[in-house]
């Protein structure tokens, strides 16, 4: 919460971002996860908890944005590098462009 004091205070949009992990858009991975933790599958799911951040932000007025629709529709687990799960350029522009709209959309009257 302080960054977004620090940001209000200069009037800087400050927005949370959710830039899921591979195994967050792929639903084999994401069980094979949980399983490696030891978590029942049943009890969690990938929405409940972006359900849970974007909830947070609603409370305390703070923008959000999720990427990982954006990431499931512009190619899901083949925008991460197969070895390390870092975005690659063709993930990275399809993050770049959902951040850029949400921006234009919340915040054009900064750039008028």
């Amino acid at each position: 919460m302080k960054a977004k004091e620090f940001c209000d205070s200069r009037s800087v949009p400050f927005l949370l971002v959710n830039v899921p992990d591979v195994s967050q858009v792929d639903s084999v991975r994401w069980a094979e996860k949980l399983s490696g933790l030891g978590v029942p599958i049943d009890q969690t799911n990938v929405q409940a908890s972006v359900d849970s951040l974007s909830n947070f932000a609603k409370r305390n007025h703070i923008t959000f944005v999720d990427l990982r629709r954006t990431i499931i529709r512009s190619g899901g687990q083949r925008l991460y590098f197969p070895l390390d799960h870092h975005l690659t350029s063709r993930g990275h522009a399809a993050v770049a462009r959902t951040i850029a709209e949400k921006l234009l959309r919340e915040y054009k009257s900064l750039i008028e």
